[in-house]
């Protein structure tokens, strides 16, 4: 008999198109504002589902190796209404694909993708007070459960369709994660210290203020390469340390990637990708 049932999502990176910060706020949090995209590049989370119910919460997590502590934060966090009953076990199951410590919302997206799974068993959220549940998760989760493109703002949970003007066409794109990271506490806290910070920047497509922040010359030489590729633009991905280029034909991303898939381990191809509501 059967006692558990499975759940599978795809869990979509994001780049940023255009990533500024308006300043430092009481809580430790920056004000920011983004504009991001979800591109196809994804991890898959297959999420087991016990059929009996539990008298304590959260429920048993169980998970494989690489199972990071944010989805098992989206687990703890999905269940904490007390209104909300919870599962005897939860078991995660991750297909990894998205590099880490990147920019590119990996952790985040697999968060989300588990948030979608449980929702879909239980339903217990509207979609916008699933949204705040994420939101308590981590800053980029709200956005990745929607994917898309969206303008993002607060410290990045404030989610708002682009204006008609801005609307973006959909885009090609080759993605470098270098075999170096940055840490996005540290990019911050650098941000704080800088008696002269870089001015506020309208809202442009590939500006991001992390790589005045970072000043690291590897990340120019990345641009660099994928300019001489072929790439229309190219770009830091959140607070880095992944690049990306943009591309106006797959064609143009896939003769780039042959190009410079000899010089860097993690490079990828992917184009725009649009998912529906939670």
């Amino acid at each position: 008999m059967k006692d558990s049932s499975i759940y599978h999502e795809k869990a979509y990176a994001k780049i940023n198109l255009f990533l500024d910060i308006k300043g430092a706020r009481e809580d430790n949090y920056h004000e920011i504002e983004t504009i991001m995209r979800t591109v196809d590049l994804h991890d898959e989370i297959y999420v087991e589902i016990g059929d009996e119910l539990s008298r304590t919460k959260p429920p048993m997590v169980m998970s494989d190796y690489g199972i990071y502590d944010i989805c098992i934060k989206a687990v703890e966090a999905y269940f904490a209404d007390p209104y909300v009953i919870a599962p005897k076990f939860v078991s995660i199951r991750l297909v990894k694909r998205i590099p880490l410590q990147a920019g590119l919302g990996g952790g985040s997206a697999d968060a989300a993708a588990v948030l979608r799974c449980l929702n879909r068993r239980f339903g217990a959220y509207s979609e916008e007070r699933l949204l705040t549940v994420a939101a308590g998760i981590g800053a980029d989760v709200p956005f990745l459960m929607r994917g898309g493109d969206m303008l993002c703002t607060g410290f990045g949970q404030v989610l708002s369709p682009l204006p008609e003007a801005e609307k973006i066409p959909e885009g090609w794109y080759v993605i470098i994660k270098p075999p170096f990271s940055f840490d996005t506490k540290a990019a911050y806290d650098k941000y704080r210290d800088m008696a002269e910070k870089p001015a506020a920047s309208e809202r442009k497509l590939h500006y991001n203020i992390f790589e005045h922040i970072h000043g690291d010359e590897r990340i120019t030489e990345i641009k660099t390469a994928l300019m001489n590729a072929g790439a229309a633009a190219s770009c830091l991905c959140g607070s880095g340390s992944a690049v990306y280029g943009a591309f106006t034909t797959g064609q143009a991303a896939e003769k780039a990637l042959q190009i410079l898939s000899g010089n860097y381990t993690e490079i990828f191809c992917a184009e725009t990708h649009y998912y529906g509501r939670v």
